[in-house]
């Protein structure tokens, strides 16, 4: 388990920038998923297995050879780059020190963290929103049908973890959403756009909070100072900056299956 823990902080080659800390504790959520997976029976488990990029076929979501597990072989194991998780089996992982160290390791040598890609982590998995919604459908299936007083510490240190990456997510999202805000031609000079502090970010140096845009605050005092048209104003800004394609719509979509998986603590267990 440790070597998949590994493999997963490490892996680098896709096409997207997740870009930085969160991407960092996207990994180590997936490894808290492999945990609970592992509770299954094995042919039951789909997390920790991997389809080289050359043999995966995309149309239909296989791996045109055998899905290989995510573990050392006769071959040595992966060179520690500085975030190898604790030796000690017993004691749960820091998701948020250990995300800490990953990005710091990859900021040393200069490099963008990037979404790993899915089928590298789990079977039958070609997009990473449709991955983020099947660990969480794993994660609430075992919940229901193999959680115990023993085990149930996995669950807890899944959810934390999961209410950090919403949080990172945001965080990082928000600049430009800031940004852009203020630029835009339907409310620059005429809106204030107001922040919405998310708490302080774990990588900043100098230390920092992270911010976002406060819609419903900025929209109430907009009309307070004589905007009467604010929210119409807002919607357009919303639907210019996250129209369909954008970079922007894909991020937040991102955002929005984390927090479904959020909700579903509630009304999935």
């Amino acid at each position: 388990m440790r070597t998949f823990a590994l493999l997963a902080l490490s892996y680098l080659s896709t096409a997207v920038w997740a870009g930085g800390y969160q991407g960092c504790l996207e990994r180590v959520w997936t490894y808290q998923a492999y945990l609970i997976d592992g509770l299954n029976a094995v042919n039951d488990q789909t997390l920790g297995f991997k389809c080289a990029n050359a043999n995966f076929d995309k149309a239909t979501g296989d791996c045109r050879v055998d899905w290989e597990r995510c573990e050392s072989k006769t071959a040595p194991a992966p060179k520690d780059k500085g975030w190898r998780v604790p030796e000690d089996e017993t004691k749960p992982i820091d998701a948020e020190a250990t995300a800490k160290k990953c990005y710091e390791e990859h900021n040393k040598r200069g490099r963008r963290i990037y979404n790993f890609p899915p089928f590298s982590v789990a079977k039958k998995q070609a997009e990473f929103n449709a991955l983020i919604t099947k660990v969480n459908d794993i994660v609430n299936k075992a919940y229901r049908e193999i959680r115990t007083a023993d085990n149930k510490h996995l669950w807890e240190d899944f959810d934390t973890t999961t209410d950090k990456i919403v949080t990172a997510r945001a965080g990082d999202h928000g600049p430009y959403l800031l940004k852009s805000a203020g630029e835009h031609e339907r409310l620059k000079g005429v809106v204030t756009i107001k922040k919405q502090k998310l708490g302080p970010n774990p990588v900043a140096n100098p230390p920092a909070d992270w911010e976002t845009l406060d819609w419903t605050v900025t929209e109430d005092e907009a009309k307070r100072n004589g905007v009467a048209d604010a929210d119409e104003r807002l919607g357009k800004f919303r639907a210019d900056f996250y129209k369909a394609g954008s970079i922007a719509q894909e991020y937040d979509q991102v955002i929005e299956s984390y927090k479904r998986v959020q909700e579903s603590k509630t009304t999935c267990r």
